[in-house]
């Protein structure tokens, strides 16, 4: 068990990294302390289903993913492209606003794409 748990652990780390997610940015975006994704990262905690669900969703991995990964060591996930990795932040950012600055922003871009 407990290598299954650092191994969970281990792959959870490995893809907020490839996501570029600090420790923090994870805990804020699934509602746990940051305390606890280092554990979890370290394995010295197990996540319950349900707050599995919630970092596979915060990952954009289902949570298959963290088991296949497990068993199937030769699977290596594509590392972001910085314009990944911004594109990441802009939707995060985009998620807190209300829908008419959204609607904003959205008319903006396509000014500012239509001018370049």
């Amino acid at each position: 068990m407990e290598n299954t748990q650092k191994a969970l652990g281990k792959k959870i780390s490995e893809m907020r990294k490839l996501r570029g997610h600090t420790q923090e940015e994870l805990a804020e975006m699934v509602g746990l302390s940051p305390n606890f994704i280092g554990y979890l990262e370290r394995g010295k905690q197990v996540p319950s289903i349900k707050t599995l669900k919630k970092i596979a969703s915060a990952l954009e991995v289902t949570i298959g993913w963290f088991f296949y990964s497990i068993e199937n060591h030769r699977y290596k996930p594509t590392k972001l492209t910085e314009k990944d990795k911004t594109i990441n932040k802009l939707v995060k950012i985009l998620k807190s606003l209300n829908l008419s600055d959204i609607h904003f922003i959205l008319k903006l871009t396509k000014k500012i794409s239509k001018s370049s």
